[in-house]
């Protein structure tokens, strides 16, 4: 999870990624998070590592955050959409 979590430029550096912490990662989502791109991609973490969770920082929706991430972020969800593998 952190190896696919530092794919999204700015996750690199959030809390909860290396070790990966769904709990902390989701608290630091839930926070004031610089933009939309950090949150949407926090989110796909989030729902990766469990769906049926009712994360603080909301629910992961694949269209919102395509028309919110910069390219970066998009080919990183796109490489992990190729090959999509759960946790």
């Amino acid at each position: 999870m952190s190896a696919l979590a530092c794919t999204f430029p700015t996750l690199a550096r959030a809390d909860g990624v290396r070790p990966f912490d769904a709990e902390v990662l989701d608290a630091w989502a839930a926070g004031p998070v610089p933009g939309s791109g950090p949150l949407h991609a926090a989110r796909f973490l989030l729902a990766l590592w469990n769906n049926h969770a009712r994360w603080r920082a909301g629910r992961f929706d694949a269209v919102e955050a395509l028309c919110a991430w910069d390219r970066d972020h998009r080919e990183a969800f796109l490489r992990w959409a190729e090959r999509p593998w759960w946790p």
